[in-house]
């Protein structure tokens, strides 16, 4: 905290910012990574990951913090750091509080259905085996099944 107690915060998308976009390595934001958690400056991520690959990154990176999936969809707090229902629509799931505010994965399905029709060739991330993703996306096979598993959002490829 600064004399005028403001509290600061990062945020900060991952893919080809926070993660390296040729390997998903986060190696290089190591030093900054530390230097803001000896600041004590809460690092949010704001991705279009999932919340499985998510919450993996934040343990591998020991961040306890908020965090953002699938472009805006849901909003996770963690319940260690706000004991209380942030907001009357927050649900708890698992340690933390979610908050929706998108459309679910099965509204989205049911509208793509014309969409992939009318497209040939159209492959949705959701709907491929983990090998599959893992060679579309060069992903690891542990993070490709994470990857597949959507709640919010649907990537779509040719």
């Amino acid at each position: 905290m600064t004399a005028d107690s403001t509290q600061w915060l990062v945020i900060t998308d991952l893919d080809g910012t926070f993660l390296n976009h040729h390997d998903y390595s986060y190696e290089a934001c190591l030093p900054t990574l530390n230097e803001l958690a000896s600041l004590k400056m809460p690092v949010i991520f704001n991705t279009s990951k999932t919340f499985k690959e998510t919450i993996e990154l934040q343990r591998q990176l020991n961040i306890t913090a908020p965090f953002i999936v699938e472009n805006g969809s849901a909003v996770f707090f963690p319940t260690s750091q706000f004991p209380d229902k942030p907001l009357d629509k927050a649900f708890q799931r698992d340690d933390f509080w979610q908050v929706t505010t998108g459309e679910t994965i099965h509204a989205i399905h049911s509208k793509l259905g014309a969409i992939l029709k009318q497209t040939p060739g159209l492959i949705q991330l959701s709907s491929c085996t983990p090998q599959e993703a893992r060679r579309l996306t060069g992903l690891t096979e542990a993070q490709a099944m994470n990857a597949i598993k959507r709640e919010f959002s649907e990537p779509l490829m040719m």
